[in-house]
């Protein structure tokens, strides 16, 4: 135990038996009651100071580094007092101590030495406040001490009040047999509780709740004769543990978060102990291994708080995670937006056109999207940076691309019949189709852009159905929208009209492709001519041939085929006609019946069928020739 005395501007306290630490808070002088000769060595750990004694007695003068002036510390015993000076290196290391003596009548700051030690022994009592020269003392737990304390009161005639103990939830003491204690419990200068002093001098109450810390309790004694001691003011300690410490940060290089503001933190991983003290007003703390170690993945932290009164919090643990999320994926990054996948819970960090957005990856699956602010828009070119950072601290690899605000040019709808809608695209764009109160959505992934739908069987679409396309691009730009009527009508039979040795021709619906089959080949050709008229030939010195069978189909621009027509190819040339009269007024004759028949006389050409089953035919010249 130790026997100290604790300074500042205002006040002296003395503090009897102190198992091993003291807290300097607001003193900036400390005695202690010990010979040069009993001190075997100091020692710095931060802002603490350690004492150790020849037996191997060890006193943590708490904070000692940490006062607003420096502070000093004396040894006093036995008639001789010295100052001590520490030497201390670069480093911040106790390389070793002188002592300066200081006179048994001086006073040195805010320290008075009248008498040769600093108290006389008193034994049993653990932590005690003696009314004399006395002022507030707050006992913490744990063989702490904090020299919180209030104004300097006056005296007491030590008979009546010899000496305190102040807890939350009992006050004790010593005093004149038979006196009569007062204590003050809300300082309106009235007893809230009273006992009386045994027969053995001692006395203690337990107040019906405990009392909060930091309150002033006041306790007066009034003696057998009536004589009034002046009052003695404690504070209450505060014996509270601080709340279990938060860690936020948890990394290969850092382990950072909040404890109670002021509070000593304690971190252990990897085997190794780690000290620091929560300075800021927030409680934030911090620590990191030494250059080139890290915390490696798995390792298990814990974490405890120490406040100034020496009250240990429950201890907080986790485990170290250094693994950096894998690299965010952009989907999407178009003029209005920026979106992709990233470690689910991460911080995504978006740097685009020199700003930077954050957002976190809150969905399940990692889902993230950011957008500049209305009007403005992201621009083609631009490059986009993305980074993940975890829970823990730890970032990913960087992911790099570039805004393409381009939309796709219009869909080009080619067919629009009853059982399918087609046509192109910009190429890997997904064409989405709306016909009969149906969606269709459909990739563009030919090279070419071809794309394609249908109504599920036996289903078809309708004719006079309004289509409406568009297409949207990897980035998510989307097109101008392309409409078409769906005609699910099919052209009428193609019909043959010539079908000889060197040409098939015909008429079918204008426009339509029409795709002739004869010989073993196929020819297609378009009816462009506005009456629908067609005509294949075969290439020279290639005939048709009489008997081959014809097929012939046409098919509209909506992918509708008609009916096909059949005809055989006649490649015989009918036998020379027969003139049987041969007058002024008529010439006239027989031919293969259905042939036409060409008549050339006097300059004049006459064309006839001879469409009687007889093959009779005949012309005669305009009355009156």
């Amino acid at each position: 135990m130790f026997e100290i005395k604790l300074a500042r501007p205002d006040q002296v306290v003395t503090l009897l038996e102190v198992a091993d630490t003291v807290q300097m808070r607001d003193s900036s002088q400390i005695a202690l009651h010990l010979a040069q000769s009993e001190v075997s060595g100091y020692a710095r750990d931060g802002e603490n100071l350690i004492v150790t004694l020849e037996d191997g007695q060890e006193l943590v003068i708490a904070g000692f580094f940490g006062t607003v002036e420096p502070a000093q510390l004396f040894l006093s015993k036995d008639g001789e007092i010295d100052e001590v000076i520490l030497e201390q290196t670069a480093a911040l290391e106790i390389s070793g101590a002188s002592y300066v003596p200081v006179s048994s009548e001086a006073q040195v700051g805010y320290l008075i030495f009248e008498d040769s030690t600093l108290l006389a022994d008193v034994a049993g009592m653990g932590v005690i406040a003696g009314v004399a020269g006395l002022a507030a003392l707050a006992v913490g737990t744990g063989g702490s001490v904090d020299s919180s304390f209030e104004p300097e009161i006056g005296a007491a005639e030590p008979e009546e009040l010899t000496f305190l103990v102040l807890r939350d939830d009992e006050i004790s003491g010593t005093g004149e047999p038979g006196a009569r204690i007062l204590i003050d419990l809300d300082g309106d200068g009235t007893a809230d509780i009273t006992t009386n002093v045994d027969e053995t001098g001692h006395w203690t109450v337990t107040p019906e709740d405990p009392i909060a810390a930091g309150t002033a309790v006041s306790v007066t004694a009034v003696g057998v004769d009536g004589e009034v001691s002046e009052s003695v003011e404690l504070i209450v300690p505060d014996t509270s543990a601080p709340a279990a410490p938060v860690i936020e940060t948890a990394n290969g290089t850092e382990i950072s978060g909040t404890a109670e503001a002021g509070s000593t933190v304690e971190v252990v991983v990897g085997g190794e102990t780690y000290s620091v003290v929560a300075s800021d007003p927030g409680g934030l703390w911090s620590v990191s291994p030494e250059a080139p170690d890290t915390f490696d993945t798995g390792e298990t932290i814990t974490v405890e708080a120490t406040d100034a009164q020496g009250n240990t919090s429950a201890a907080t643990t986790e485990t170290v995670d250094a693994t950096a999320p894998t690299e965010p994926v952009i989907s999407i990054a178009n003029g209005s937006e920026i979106s992709g996948i990233a470690e689910a819970g991460s911080t995504v960090e978006v740097m685009i056109g020199g700003e930077t957005y954050s957002v976190v990856a809150s969905d399940p699956d990692g889902l993230w999207s950011v957008s500049p602010a209305a009007p403005d828009t992201f621009d083609t070119g631009e490059t986009i940076t993305v980074e993940a950072t975890d829970a823990q601290g730890n970032t990913s690899v960087t992911t790099t691309e570039t805004v393409d605000a381009t939309a796709p040019g219009e869909p080009v709808v080619s067919i629009a019949n009853g059982n399918e809608i087609s046509g192109t695209a910009e190429a890997g764009s997904t064409v989405e189709v709306v016909v009969g109160g149906e969606t269709y959505s459909v990739v563009a992934s030919d090279p070419d852009g071809l794309w394609s739908v249908s109504p599920e069987a036996p289903d078809t679409f309708d004719t006079g159905e309004t289509i409406t396309v568009e297409a949207t691009d990897a980035q998510g730009n989307t097109s101008a929208t392309t409409t078409e009527t769906v005609d699910a009508t099919a052209p009428g039979e193609p019909v043959v009209s010539i079908a000889n040795g060197n040409e098939i021709s015909g008429t079918a619906e204008a426009g339509s492709t029409v795709e002739i089959v004869v010989g073993g080949e196929t020819y297609s050709v378009v009816a462009s001519d506005p009456d629908g008229l067609w005509s294949v030939s075969p290439e020279a010195p290639d005939t048709f041939d009489t008997g081959e069978a014809i097929t012939v189909e046409a098919t509209d621009a909506q992918g509708n085929t008609s009916e096909q027509a059949t005809a055989t190819v006649d490649a015989t040339a009918p036998g020379a006609p027969v003139v049987e009269t041969n007058n002024g007024t008529e010439v006239s004759g027989t031919a293969e019946a259905g042939s036409t028949v060409e008549v050339v006389i006097g300059g004049e050409t006459y064309n006839v069928v001879a469409s009687d089953p007889d093959g009779l035919w005949s012309v005669s010249p305009e009355a009156p020739d």
